[in-house]
């Protein structure tokens, strides 16, 4: 109750107990916030499955995941000191993805966002003048992560694998609106787990 009795754990074991808590959320909000982008879309039978008839390999649908889980987890980790939030976004992704689909590059995906974050990264002209002032994370230091999340996943999957790519940037705010109530839900995963757990 006074944290006197919490378990001591790395940051990067931190990291991966915070993927591990989070998966579940983390995985159909994924399908949704890519299969919502079509006119007929339907989950009722997994988003996995309605994806793949629309021609996205389930491999490719992998390593979506793995950008998007990322994503969130290093944005909610801005909290944390640069040293930390390494630690814990490579933890939970390097240390909790199994088998790391082709075209997933921690440390070029981790360096991307960080300069975004700061304003150092500039996207390509069809995304970076996409905004969406009501997706704002006001727990976070930065509070338009999710916005530049919803950027870059646009730029580094979507425009390269989706072929109605125009779909995500004409309904931006609907897409960096997912991306953003993920990075909500990684945060409180991060403060479910401070409870019982404390980094050293």
């Amino acid at each position: 109750m006074f944290g006197f009795f919490k378990k001591e754990a790395t940051p990067a074991e931190f990291g991966y107990a915070v993927l591990h808590t989070a998966v579940d959320f983390l995985s159909p909000d994924a399908g949704r916030s890519l299969g919502m982008r079509f006119n007929d879309f339907d989950g009722s039978h997994g988003w996995a499955n309605f994806l793949e008839r629309k021609g996205l390999p389930i491999e490719r649908q992998k390593l979506y995941f793995c950008l998007f889980a990322h994503c969130a987890i290093q944005a909610a980790c801005t909290q944390f000191d640069e040293g930390t939030r390494q630690a814990m976004t490579e933890g939970a992704t390097v240390g909790g993805f199994a088998n790391k689909p082709d075209g997933y590059d921690f440390v070029a995906t981790y360096t991307t966002l960080e300069a975004a974050y700061s304003g150092q990264h500039k996207f390509g002209p069809r995304v970076e003048p996409l905004s969406n002032s009501e997706a704002q994370l006001t727990l976070l230091p930065n509070p338009n992560v999710g916005v530049l999340n919803a950027k870059y996943l646009i730029e580094s999957f979507v425009i390269p694998n989706m072929e109605n790519s125009k779909a995500f940037i004409d309904n931006f705010a609907s897409y960096s609106g997912t991306v953003c109530s993920t990075i909500a839900t990684v945060h409180r995963a991060i403060d479910h787990l401070s409870k019982s757990l404390k980094t050293v």
